[in-house]
């Protein structure tokens, strides 16, 4: 945390000369702390704001604190200007100071967690998220910057994980400081399997995109009610009325296979700062908890954020625009029938960015684009959406 004290010490200049530098400018005028001049890459600016502007050369640099006060989307290019500087020690972003640094680690469940602390306004206030990539890309956190964190928010990353060592929670702790506060929060990808007996993994059928924006393709699960269709040859309409069926699994396995799930949260959880099993048992029968095996709904995700703020003492109301609903599965009428569940599925992967060839996707949308995208050849004359 970069406090304002601290500050009042360095010898400061402002790096920028937008509407961001002339918010920063005010903000630090207004409490006392005296700006030298200010920095533009762009030649011959001379003044602004009765300050002088210079060009980034290290006689200009040197010696100095660097605020970043632009657009957050520059302050990545102009991070690597700065590369001969130290983060934090010798330059900041402006909206940082003064501000606890929080660092959200773990998969993209983090997305949605840090939308919704973000929508709370004491959140805003008191703390800043250092901005990093999520452990699914493959790309590993700077370490030089975990010194500077203040709250570690983070799932329970074990050794084993898919993604490597360095995304480990033990690796990671070596770099944090002695003073940082840990919030560990459920790590539930793969946990929500017990509603989707159907659903398994690697669906050798499923191709990704060839752009590489979505390498999952559009049926990363293998449905296995809809694959034992296709064996005995039935027709899309066929399918669309078989799984509206009973029986269609074993009720033996679909209360095992939900036992199971729901034990193994039970042990997860003992690890963790955040509980969550009593919520989902108390909730799963009145609203969808999990679009897919690995993606809780907002519902659990909004719980895991009220109660973040609430260890940092924040009792707000929150909200989230966005959800994890990309690759959202059905749960099929027989599954919640014989897991009591009283809602209904009319439609599925609502979300604007969610992956589907139509606008609106119900049950019987999705068994016609599982089946065009992973069977083309199969029955093409029932293919009419």
């Amino acid at each position: 945390m970069v406090t304002l004290e601290a500050l009042r010490k360095r010898n400061v200049i402002v790096y920028g000369t937008g509407i961001n530098a002339v918010k920063c400018i005010y903000f630090l005028e207004m409490e006392h702390i005296k700006v030298e001049y200010l920095i533009d890459g762009r030649e011959g600016i001379g003044k602004f704001k009765n300050y002088q502007v210079y060009q980034p050369t290290s006689e200009v640099l040197d010696g100095k604190y660097i605020i970043v006060a632009c657009a957050f989307e520059t302050y990545s290019a102009i991070r690597e200007r700065l590369h001969e500087y130290k983060e934090f020690e010798n330059y900041i972003y402006y909206e940082w100071l003064d501000k606890k640094m929080v660092f959200l680690h773990g998969n993209c469940h983090m997305d949605i967690v840090e939308s919704f602390l973000k929508s709370s306004v004491t959140f805003q206030k008191e703390y800043a998220v250092y901005p990093t990539d999520r452990i699914c890309t493959g790309k590993y956190v700077n370490e030089e910057i975990l010194p500077e964190i203040d709250i570690w928010i983070h799932e329970d990353i074990q050794i084993s994980n898919a993604f490597g060592y360095k995304v480990s929670d033990e690796y990671i702790k070596k770099y944090m400081s002695s003073t940082v506060f840990e919030i560990v929060m459920p790590h539930l990808y793969g946990l929500g399997a017990g509603f989707f007996p159907h659903a398994k993994q690697e669906n050798k059928r499923n191709i990704g995109l060839l752009n590489g924006a979505y390498e999952n393709g559009m049926f990363p699960l293998r449905d296995e009610v809809i694959e034992q269709c296709v064996l005995e040859n039935k027709s899309i309409n066929e399918i669309c009325q078989y799984v509206n069926r009973d029986y269609i699994i074993s009720e033996e396995y679909i209360k095992s296979n939900f036992e199971e799930y729901i034990h193994k949260i039970k042990i997860r959880e003992k690890e963790w700062d955040i509980k969550i099993s009593d919520f989902i048992l108390q909730h799963y029968k009145e609203k969808k908890l999990f679009y897919d095996k690995g993606h809780p709904t907002n519902i659990i995700l909004k719980k895991i954020s009220e109660e973040i703020l609430k260890i940092l003492g924040i009792q707000e109301e929150i909200e989230c625009k966005g959800q994890l609903d990309y690759h959202e599965v059905p749960i099929y009428p027989w599954i919640r029938k014989v897991l009591g569940m009283r809602w209904e599925e009319d439609s599925i992967r609502t979300d604007s960015n969610a992956i589907k060839g139509t606008e609106n996707m119900d049950i019987a949308q999705y068994i016609r684009e599982y089946i065009w995208w992973c069977y083309p050849d199969y029955k093409e004359k029932e293919l009419e959406l």
